[in-house]
């Protein structure tokens, strides 16, 4: 069984209203999220948290 582990990856909440800051961490998820789940593995792990300061807006649009 091959395991793809990944630690604190701390996905911020940025207002919409900073909009070049906000596109910059999209862009940099969406292509470290998908590096990760090309990986050659049975299961994805994440190790402690995806937030930041463990806001609602952090997990959801």
């Amino acid at each position: 069984m091959r395991l793809a582990l990944m630690g604190d990856l701390h996905y911020p909440h940025i207002e919409r209203g900073n909009q070049k800051l906000f596109e910059t961490r999209e862009r940099f998820y969406e292509g470290y999220l998908k590096k990760f789940l090309e990986i050659d593995a049975d299961w994805y792990i994440s190790l402690e948290n995806l937030t930041h300061k463990l806001c609602y807006s952090e997990n959801y649009y």
